[in-house]
């Protein structure tokens, strides 16, 4: 979701800047301005004037409502392709406020298990 949600960091935060991935501390009094809230993690404009990406799980330091993580029995329950496509939609392409599973629904995409590995292939077809 797109917003411009102004808020304060209630504790020090690790976040990632925008786009270089550099990790750095934000510190707990810090006034942001949340600028995208997608696939649980939250893009935050900081008072130095770039982007930085919260994880979900420290979304109580910026006053939002931490993700909650599946459980181990509901995670088991499904199979491996019901999980990949579970984490594709958690992932946004950072230009649209698109998740990757629709993107990909588009191309031929299938998620396989390989022992103890997990790989997902795919293959984009002309026109779509």
């Amino acid at each position: 979701m797109w917003s411009q949600k102004e808020t304060t960091t209630t504790r020090d935060v690790v976040a990632s800047e925008i786009p270089a991935g550099t990790r750095f501390t934000i510190p707990a009094g810090t006034h942001l301005q949340i600028t995208q809230s997608l696939g649980g993690s939250y893009t935050v404009m900081v008072p130095m004037g770039y982007l930085a990406r919260i994880d979900g799980k420290d979304a109580d330091a910026i006053g939002e409502e931490p993700e909650q993580r599946p459980s181990e029995e509901a995670l088991s329950a499904k199979s491996v392709e019901e999980l990949c496509w579970d984490q594709l939609r958690t992932c946004y392409d950072p230009e649209i406020p698109v998740n990757c599973a629709k993107t990909s629904s588009r191309n031929s995409s299938r998620c396989s298990e390989s022992g103890r590995r997990t790989s997902r292939s795919s293959s984009i077809r002309r026109g779509a």
